[in-house]
């Protein structure tokens, strides 16, 4: 058995906000090695040829997630 599986109608991909599309898919390229799939006005779609997986869309001023200190 998978350990995930998907419902009717449940997107296949995360929805993450930043204040540069461009930017956050350059990371996603280049660290993680996913294809942009689509790039629109202030959004971009990442994943793999046959799977999206990861949908960015622009928030002006959005704040970076906060980042535990190291102990």
């Amino acid at each position: 058995m998978p350990a995930f599986e998907a419902e009717v109608g449940m997107p296949y991909w995360i929805d993450l906000t930043t204040s540069d599309p461009r930017k956050s898919a350059y990371f996603y390229e280049q660290v993680l090695g996913m294809t942009v799939l689509e790039r629109g006005d202030g959004t971009a779609r990442l994943g793999t040829a046959t799977r999206p997986l990861l949908r960015l869309t622009e928030v002006p001023g959005a704040a970076p997630a906060p980042r535990e200190r190291k102990r």
